[in-house]
């Protein structure tokens, strides 16, 4: 009996040993997962290889629209259209007053190609069909002070063959500033009213302005002489508040054109000269400022009585009047009983010319209108005036030197 219990008890334990997860264990996945992982590495790894392998894309054959253009710097660029490709681009950026001098030279295995340039708009500025060596082609550009822009060459066929672009830069010196003078009041260069500057108007720069002080009663004769590269470039004078004062037409190369202006009383301030196209060239602008000397003064002899220039009998004096100095006055200290007389002649030059004498009480009480170059009109005060001061005027119609005699 106990031997029968013992076999029943042995058979209860080995079937709760397989009820517990005995008999074969399951396969590992991991060798088959890092067997996996190996085999994706190892196709990477030959697919790097593979591109390594590939011949690179040419800059040139992306080169074929202005989005794929080649950046170049200054220098001499080589390159070669080739006999399935019609064209290649270029790129470079030119600073706000910078000057651009291209050269484009076909190769002699070429028979013929084109080039142009075009602006950051792509609108085209410059093109010479079918070039042909051993020819050469320049393009000189010019911009206004400003931001920078970008420019695109295009060399196109033609026919295939070799080609160099030399681009070289450099920057405006107008008025010896490093740049470009501006192109209004705003923007101008200062500059000294008496010396010689020399500057250039081309292309996109369309003007320049200078500016210029004066002081009350100030002469200023202006000068502009277009070099030998100009054609019909135009000057203009402007006063303190941009009124054109003064202004020649299509000044030709070789040719000096020259205005004078005279300042009176008050008149000082900010002047202002532009230089414009025509066309293209550089000028040479003359600035030359110096004071009037009414009656030997170093000065103007003023435009009110209580300015009148104090002079006095037995005594020759000389004037000017002009532009913006209207009225020259002097004044003659009389006592009782006393008398004189003034005798005014314009010189040559006038025309026109009006002189007047004023009272003690600034009455006029004499004056001849317009008297012409070389006409003397004389003036005697009666020996029963009064004392007092009495005013020489002198007036214009028109521009001109003077003399009055006094005796």
């Amino acid at each position: 009996m106990r031997r029968i219990l013992i076999l029943c008890a042995a058979a209860m334990l080995a079937l709760g040993m397989a009820g517990c997860g005995g008999g074969e264990e399951p396969a590992e996945e991991r060798p088959a997962e890092e067997e996996t992982a190996g085999t994706a590495e190892e196709e990477v790894g030959e697919a790097e290889e593979a591109d390594e392998e590939a011949e690179p894309v040419e800059e040139a054959e992306a080169a074929g629209s202005a989005v794929q253009a080649i950046p170049i710097e200054e220098g001499t660029t080589e390159g070669v259209l080739e006999a399935d490709r019609d064209e290649i681009w270029y790129t470079f950026e030119l600073p706000g007053s910078g000057i651009m001098e291209l050269t484009f030279a076909p190769g002699d295995d070429t028979e013929k190609q084109t080039v142009a340039v075009l602006d950051s708009d792509q609108e085209r500025i410059w093109r010479e069909w079918d070039v042909r060596p051993p020819s050469e082609r320049e393009l000189r550009y010019v911009l206004p002070a400003g931001d920078p822009q970008t420019f695109f060459v295009r060399v196109s066929q033609g026919r295939p063959g070799s080609f160099e672009l030399e681009l070289r830069t450099s920057m405006q010196d107008d008025a010896g500033s490093g740049g470009d003078a501006g192109e209004n009041a705003v923007s101008a260069v200062e500059v000294e009213p008496s010396g010689t500057v020399s500057g250039m108007v081309a292309d996109e720069d369309e003007s320049d302005w200078y500016a210029f002080d004066l002081e009350d009663g100030e002469v200023v004769d202006v000068s502009l002489t277009p070099g030998d590269d100009a054609e019909k470039l135009t000057v203009a004078l402007y006063d303190t508040e941009q009124n054109r004062e003064w202004r020649e037409w299509d000044v030709a190369t070789g040719v000096t054109e020259s205005y004078t202006l005279q300042l009176g009383a008050g008149d000082g301030g900010t002047y202002y000269v532009e230089v414009s196209q025509g066309r293209n060239g550089s000028y040479e602008l003359t600035l030359d400022a110096y004071p009037q000397d009414d009656a030997g003064s170093g000065g103007d002899a003023g435009d009110r009585p209580v300015d009148a220039l104090p002079v006095d009998t037995l005594e020759v004096i000389t004037g000017r009047v002009a532009g913006y100095d209207e009225d020259d006055l002097y004044s003659l200290d009389i006592e009782e009983g006393e008398t004189f007389t003034a005798a005014f002649t314009p010189g040559d030059d006038a025309e026109k010319l009006t002189v007047a004498v004023l009272g003690p009480d600034q009455d006029r009480i004499w004056r001849e209108w317009d008297v012409g170059g070389g006409v003397t009109e004389e003036f005697t005060l009666p020996e029963d005036s009064p004392a007092g001061p009495y005013y020489l005027q002198v007036s214009q119609g028109r521009d001109g030197d003077y003399t009055i005699e006094i005796r």
